[in-house]
């Protein structure tokens, strides 16, 4: 699954990241956000904010039964428009913010490890190298 053909999933909370998951490049952005939904049961989330890729019909039930709000933008095909707060919305920077910082290394922006474990580990030594220093 690393390699160029991987995508990094994370959920934020306050620039920290609660839950992490790696997919394979042909998975849909959205596929992997409901089993990751659980980490946000009983943490005082009120609030859930990501792009168009996530809007979903799954993910929005998902979220009404932890009882967060979605701030997410509807898709251009989307027959009834959702609205979302597009203030809170101009928040998502913080996940950009977030992926820049940890590829700043070299290894994970590239890609170069050949196993899931190992890019792993590698992005939990990003992690413990940005909250820490």
């Amino acid at each position: 699954m690393a390699g160029n053909g991987t995508k990094i999933h994370v959920i934020l909370a306050k620039d920290k990241p609660i839950s992490i998951q790696l997919t394979g490049a042909n998975t849909h952005d959205s596929d992997p956000v409901i089993p990751m939904l659980i980490h946000l049961k009983n943490t005082g989330i009120k609030r859930f904010v990501a792009d168009k890729g996530y809007d979903d019909d799954k993910i929005r039930t998902a979220l009404a039964d932890l009882k967060i709000k979605a701030d997410i933008p509807p898709r251009s095909n989307r027959r009834e428009h959702r609205f979302y707060d597009n203030s809170i919305y101009k928040w998502r920077w913080r996940v950009e913010a977030f992926f820049g910082k940890i590829k700043e290394n070299r290894r994970i922006a590239l890609r170069v490890d050949k196993l899931d474990v190992t890019f792993n580990s590698f992005i939990a030594l990003a992690l413990i190298k940005n909250l820490v220093c």
